[in-house]
């Protein structure tokens, strides 16, 4: 953690929490459960199926979009401060192909 708190504050700058907010939706260790069973990373996008990365099966175990849970949580992977502060809103605004960040055209 140290590492990673390091190289995020030579990429921004800064270590200032308020100006440097990670979302809990971006964060690895934060997942929403919904009444259904259905597993989300955001509470402001619970309509979005961008949003619905598993579910809590009916014998106990996890089923996990892995594709959809990177999504949220690719912000670790970049430090990108946009993609850690509001996924969502990244999302809105940018696409990735594979590897690749693909800027939106309307």
């Amino acid at each position: 953690m140290k590492e990673l708190t390091q190289r995020y504050t030579v990429k921004t700058g800064s270590i200032n929490p308020d100006t440097n907010y990670i979302c809990y939706a971006g964060k690895p260790n934060s997942i929403g459960i919904r009444a259904n069973g259905n597993l989300n990373k955001c509470t402001v996008a619970l309509n979005d199926d961008r949003n619905a990365v598993g579910k809590i099966n009916p014998d106990g175990t996890l089923t996990l979009n892995n594709e959809k849970f990177s999504t949220w949580v690719k912000g670790f992977t970049t430090l990108d401060s946009w993609q850690m502060g509001c996924p969502l809103s990244y999302m809105n605004s940018n696409s990735v192909v594979g590897d690749i960040a693909v800027k939106k055209v309307s």
